[in-house]
C-alpha cells in the first residue's frame, strides 16, 4: 500500500510539473508572440455579420479578422493587442442592432457561448476589468488548462478570424435567430450597457492609434427587423446618430432591399449578397477607386 501511495505520489508531481512547465512555456509565447498578421491598410473587424458579408478579396489591401458571436469587450481586447504590434489606416467594424443586445452579456458565464469565447481569449483577456457581468472562471480555468497546459504550442492567435463565405440561402431560421439575439431564458435581454461601452472604447482606441473608423451595418431580412424588440431599435439609432455625431463615417444598409436570395439566413448575406455589400461599401469609402472594385 505504501509503495503504491509513494508511486501515486511521484506520478502527480511529475504530472503537475508537466503541466506547471507547459504552461509557463506556452504563456512565455503568446506574451511575447503577435497576432500573426501581414500589415495591411484595412482591418474589418465584428462578429459574423462582417464575417459573411465583407470579403477582403475585393479591398486592395485588407485582412477580415471577425469571428462569430464576437461581442464589442472580446473586439475591444483583441484590437487593442493587434494595435500594438500593426496599426492599420483604417477599421471597418460591424454595428447590428443585436451587437448591444445584452445576451452579449451572457457569452462569459452560458456554457452556449462561454467555452468557445474563452478558448479564443485567453491570450488577450481582462477579464477582472468586467463589470456587472458575470464570469465563469472554473469554465475559464478549465480551458485555459486545456488551451495551455497539454501542449507546447506554437500559435495562440485564436482570437483571429478570417472571411467565410457560403453559397447557401435559407430563411428558415427566423424564430431561432430572434429568439438568440434578443431574449434569454424566454425573457428580452434589454439593452447591454457594457456593449454600447466598448463600442465607444474601440472608437476611443482607434483615435488614440491614429485609425480612421468606419461602421457598417449589413442589410438583414425584412422579417428579422420587424420582430428586433423596439427597445433595442431606439438605442441602435440613437447609437449610430452619437457616432455620426463624433465624425465617425457610418454605413447602415440595416433595411436595405435585398432580395431573399442574397441572404444565407435571415440576418446574414451569402456569398452573392456579400459581393453587392462589400461593393457598396467600397464605392462609399473609396469612391475614386469605386471603378476599380476586383
Amino acid at each position: 500500500m505504501k509503495t503504491f501511495i509513494r508511486r501515486v505520489i511521484v506520478f502527480s508531481i511529475i504530472l503537475l510539473g508537466y503541466l506547471a512547465l507547459t504552461g509557463a512555456i506556452n504563456y512565455a509565447v503568446y506574451s511575447r508572440s503577435g497576432p500573426g498578421l501581414d500589415d495591411c491598410s484595412i482591418l474589418i473587424d465584428g462578429d459574423s455579420h462582417t464575417l459573411t458579408s465583407l470579403d477582403p478579396a475585393m479591398f486592395d489591401d485588407a485582412e477580415n479578422i471577425s469571428q462569430t458571436a464576437e461581442p464589442y469587450v472580446v473586439t475591444y481586447w483583441k484590437l487593442k493587442e493587434i494595435f500594438s504590434q500593426m496599426v492599420p489606416d483604417t477599421l471597418i467594424l460591424g454595428f447590428s442592432p443585436h451587437n448591444i443586445s445584452a445576451f452579449n452579456d451572457m457569452k462569459f458565464s452560458d456554457k452556449t457561448w462561454s467555452t468557445e469565447i474563452f478558448s479564443r481569449i485567453y491570450p488577450i483577456q481582462d477579464l477582472d476589468a468586467l463589470e456587472n457581468i458575470e464570469v465563469d472562471y472554473a469554465e475559464y480555468y478549465r480551458v485555459l488548462l486545456k488551451e495551455t497546459c497539454l501542449f507546447p504550442r506554437a500559435d495562440h492567435d485564436n482570437y483571429v478570424g478570417e472571411y467565410e463565405s457560403s453559397d447557401i440561402s435559407n430563411l428558415s431560421d427566423l424564430e431561432e435567430a430572434v429568439e438568440r439575439h434578443y431574449f434569454y431564458q424566454g425573457e428580452e435581454a434589454g439593452i447591454s450597457e457594457t456593449a454600447v461601452s466598448y463600442l465607444d472604447s474601440v472608437i476611443d482606441l482607434c483615435e488614440e492609434a491614429g485609425v480612421t473608423p468606419i461602421i457598417t451595418c449589413n442589410p438583414v431580412h425584412e422579417s428579422y427587423y420587424e420582430r428586433i424588440p423596439d427597445i433595442i431599435l431606439e438605442r441602435f439609432e440613437e447609437e449610430l446618430s452619437d457616432l455620426r455625431e463624433e465624425g465617425v463615417l457610418v454605413i447602415d444598409m440595416t433595411t436595405e432591399d435585398y432580395p431573399d436570395s442574397l441572404f444565407m439566413n435571415v440576418d446574414h448575406l451569402n456569398e452573392k449578397g456579400a459581393k453587392v455589400f462589400t461593393e457598396a461599401v467600397i464605392r462609399l469609402i473609396i469612391p475614386a477607386n469605386a471603378a476599380d472594385i476586383k
